[in-house]
């Protein structure tokens, strides 16, 4: 779990992963400063809310990024929430929109776990319904969304999940559902 103990979530994201069925949990702040084989094989990570600049400097910092990537590529399930779901696409600077950016981060390459190729990436815009990202979509200029193939909104009441799978430098969607929180 990659959570930012400023936010005070770790409990609940914590006992959120026991009710999901995961088991052997682990927190990056266990891990940080360390090399990414000294990081526990996991079956999923979960990477939190926050300022998404912030939240991609925590990774970065830590190597988290690198691992995370590795895990992907063993298989593991991504679980992004707000921040980590911005962060799951190839480029996240549309966050810029929606946080403050005051640890001055200008590599916005996100994790490349969504679908996507060197050129465009998928977004995730969360705690947006379908009729407010269609308004942000129609207000935003050209250039910015060029730079998206496919830009999801996830409202606070549900879960979008991606099955996608890595065809050489290319992540391909497979299967696409929503699931609504209660």
């Amino acid at each position: 779990l990659s959570t930012l103990t400023v936010y005070g979530v770790d409990k609940i994201i914590i006992e959120s992963c026991k009710k999901l069925g995961f088991h052997n949990i682990y927190l990056s702040k266990d891990y940080q400063n360390k090399n990414i084989e000294e990081m526990p094989v996991v079956d999923a990570v979960f990477v939190t809310e926050g300022n998404t600049f912030e939240v991609a400097e925590y990774i970065r910092q830590n190597n988290f990024d690198k691992y995370i990537r590795k895990m992907i590529e063993n298989g593991i399930t991504y679980i992004g929430s707000s921040a980590g779901a911005i962060l799951a696409s190839s480029y996240f600077k549309e966050a810029e929109n929606f946080d403050s950016n005051f640890v001055k981060i200008t590599d916005f390459t996100g994790l490349k776990i969504m679908p996507g190729n060197e050129n465009v990436s998928d977004i995730v815009i969360p705690h947006y319904t379908y009729r407010e990202l269609q308004n942000y979509i129609n207000s935003m200029e050209e250039e910015q969304v060029v730079c998206y193939r496919t830009i999801y909104n996830v409202c606070n009441e549900e879960a979008l999940v991606l099955d996608c799978k890595r065809v050489g430098n290319n992540v391909e969607l497979i299967k696409k559902r929503r699931i609504r929180v209660e």
